[in-house]
């Protein structure tokens, strides 16, 4: 382990420095002996700090649990709990208080109140440890499973590559992306570019097709509420001629847990339940509002966009840590279509190659698009005292005019497909003109599982999500 590596512990978690040597008796409780050091009780002629060295002693004889059996990521585990809760043991500064009051009482001895407070800070640390046990086997099991599968996905792969498949990458749009392929090849060419993506659909879209639509992101960034929004999903694309045999993939049965990385995590959570209720007091105070013409035509766009915050949170854990991303997936199952362009008719060319006169007996080229729709969402900060057991925050008329100022740009939509991040309240009719300019010509999507077919505008208004008639 890296000698390097220590943990501060003691009242106010200021370091305490320590002898290299102690007494012997100290030698079977090292809790006791951390305890002693913390008090200053050992002579300070040689300092040294707690490292993993120590950290791994006081699990192995206070614990019993012995690290050399572990796999380094359980020990790695281990040592983070010890560092963490050593830290936050509730009880350092009532230790400290203890202390000093026993110089000044003779009938408080020292030994006495060491005792006592090993005690409970073997029992507090016991009690968070056989909590983390329980959790790590069913964690490592997980990722062991993940492990596996990675693996096996990796092998596949190689072994692909070796039996010929061609991995491509094409940079383009997503206007362009829908019709880069012809069905069969042209002039020994099966790609089409085209550099007019734009089409004169007659279609609408509604605000919340729109920030359901993958890859399309929103954040809040106010003085009181800073959040953080985007579907996520992930795709999977492989170029397939269906006049070849090919075998069906099974329907993969996508996980509906929440993982979450922790990004730039803060030591704070917040109940969910007091986030959903500061959303909820700001949908009632947009709804029942007297507004101005100018704030009513924005009413139902704001409320769409803290809706969609809400459906987040409300499937999100009971406790919500600020600054973590969390992700989950939208659907059960995957789902897939087939994207080509016709290829233009060409006379008077004189061209006699299969290419063009006997493609359609060969070729049925088809870019298989597959979606895993996904949406991760992040709280990074929020107007109350950052206690698990907080109520949730009020709002003061001064937030709330904060809140109405449209000359701030607290509110950001961004298409990432296209690039384009559009700005405040007055964005709402340029938002939907460059989803009706650019994303209207999309094909519908099939289930892998119930083979239902369903426009994309359908899945994104309903977050993705469909009841499957046959549930395999």
């Amino acid at each position: 382990m890296d000698e390097k590596n220590s943990v501060v512990v003691g009242p106010g978690a200021c370091a305490r420095a320590a002898p290299s040597a102690s007494k012997s008796s100290d030698g079977d409780r090292p809790l006791l002996k951390l305890m002693k050091i913390v008090i200053h009780i050992v002579t300070k002629e040689e300092k040294t700090v707690l490292t993993n060295c120590h950290l791994l002693d006081i699990l192995q004889k206070e614990f019993n649990i012995d690290t050399r059996n572990k796999t380094k990521l359980e020990i790695d585990i281990y040592l983070d709990i010890i560092k963490n809760f050593l830290k936050t043991w509730p009880r350092w500064d009532e230790f400290d208080k203890l202390i000093k009051e026993s110089r000044r009482d003779p009938k408080k001895t020292i030994d006495s109140i060491l005792s006592d407070e090993c005690q409970d800070l073997h029992k507090y640390l016991k009690r968070i440890l056989s909590m983390t046990e329980g959790q790590m086997t069913h964690a490592l099991e997980k990722l062991e499973r993940n492990k596996m599968k990675q693996q096996m996905q990796k092998q596949k792969k190689e072994k692909d590559i070796e039996e010929g498949e061609v991995i491509m990458e094409v940079t383009c749009s997503r206007g362009q992306l829908n019709e880069l392929v012809y069905t069969h090849p042209v002039m020994n060419s099966i790609f089409h570019i085209s550099n007019n993506t734009k089409n004169g659909s007659t279609k609408t879209f509604s605000l919340a097709e729109i920030f359901n639509w993958p890859n399309v992101s929103i954040s809040i960034s106010l003085p009181w509420l800073e959040c953080f929004r985007r579907n996520s999903s992930h795709f999977e694309r492989i170029l397939k001629n269906l006049k070849l045999h090919t075998v069906d993939v099974d329907a993969e049965n996508l996980s509906k847990e929440i993982y979450w990385r922790n990004h730039q995590a803060k030591k704070w959570s917040v109940k969910k339940v007091s986030i959903v209720n500061l959303f909820n007091d700001l949908l009632e105070y947009i709804k029942s509002a007297d507004m101005g013409q100018q704030h009513k035509q924005n009413r139902q766009g704001i409320m769409e966009v803290l809706s969609q915050f809400k459906h987040d949170l409300v499937g999100g854990p009971d406790l919500i840590t600020l600054g973590a991303e969390y992700q989950f997936f939208l659907s059960r199952y995957k789902y897939v279509r087939h994207l080509s362009k016709k290829p233009p008719l060409y006379q008077g060319l004189g061209l006699k190659t299969i290419q063009n006169d006997n493609a359609e007996n060969f070729f049925d080229l088809r870019l298989e698009e597959t979606i895993s729709p996904a949406q991760k969402f992040q709280i990074n900060s929020i107007k109350c005292d950052h206690s698990p057991n907080s109520r949730h925050p009020q709002l003061t008329e001064t937030d709330l005019k904060r809140f109405w100022d449209t000359n701030n740009d607290w509110l950001i939509i961004e298409c990432l497909d296209c690039n384009l991040k559009f700005k405040g309240f007055l964005t709402w009719h340029f938002l939907q003109q460059h989803f009706i300019e650019n994303h209207s010509l999309e094909m519908d999507w099939t289930c892998q599982n119930c083979k239902s077919i369903y426009s994309m505008q359908d899945l994104a208004n309903n977050r993705w999500f469909h009841k499957c008639v046959l549930v395999s």
